[in-house]
């Protein structure tokens, strides 16, 4: 039966179907952490036992993104929230072009909204970041559980994978709209980015806004 490797501490984490890949990591490494397991979800309960740590502390930056689409304007878009502890620090929002023959429409939203969250704490001189997201794909594409086999995808792999030499990156799911008042935001700030109207973009950045303050009131 063929192996999983799983990389909890190495230069790049996450799943490796291969013993040379997973040895790249972690030979000389200091303080690497890594096992072999039987099948997928074994190796990932064995990734996710350092995140429920990691998630436990205020003390790191945390990055939430969306990405949406609109058929109507034919134009997708994605938002990034920045925070340290409770607070905001940062909210990007941004359209970006889509590729039609790849059919990955608010997908390649998100995808940009990646990038941009982890180009942003590298040239801020983070150390590592934490990407919360919603669509499984931004963590399996770059944990490599999951195969690119379009040039969005591809493209993000490469570039990720430029980005995870300068600075630690750990992704963590959630669930759409469940409650988590940030992933609440930073869906309305992605639908914000579609909009040419200013009046109408106000008004989406100010229901973001309230959405965090009556969330925070309830504390």
């Amino acid at each position: 039966m063929k192996k999983v490797y799983a990389v909890r501490k190495g230069r790049r984490t996450g799943l490796f179907t291969t013993w040379a890949e997973c040895e790249t990591q972690v030979k000389g490494y200091t303080g690497a952490e890594y096992k072999s397991f039987l099948d997928n979800k074994s190796a990932l309960e064995y990734l996710n036992k350092e995140k429920e740590i990691i998630q436990d502390s205020d003390d790191y930056l945390k990055v939430y993104v969306d990405g949406s689409y609109s058929k109507r304007l034919n134009t997708a878009g994605y938002g990034c929230i920045f925070v340290n502890g409770d607070k905001v620090i940062h909210k990007i929002s941004q359209r970006v072009s889509i590729d039609p023959e790849e059919n990955l429409w608010n997908v390649s939203a998100e995808i940009e909204g990646v990038l941009a969250g982890v180009k942003w704490a590298i040239e801020k001189k983070y150390k590592d970041v934490s990407v919360y997201y919603d669509y499984e794909g931004l963590e399996r594409w770059f944990d490599g559980s999951w195969k690119a086999n379009k040039k969005t995808t591809k493209f993000y792999i490469e570039q990720m994978k430029l980005y995870d030499q300068k600075i630690k990156i750990r992704f963590f799911k959630v669930k759409a709209h469940s409650g988590d008042c940030f992933n609440e935001m930073v869906d309305i700030l992605a639908k914000s980015s579609l909009e040419v109207n200013s009046r109408k973009k106000c008004n989406l950045y100010k229901k973001a806004t309230s959405v965090f303050l009556s969330q925070n009131s309830k504390k």
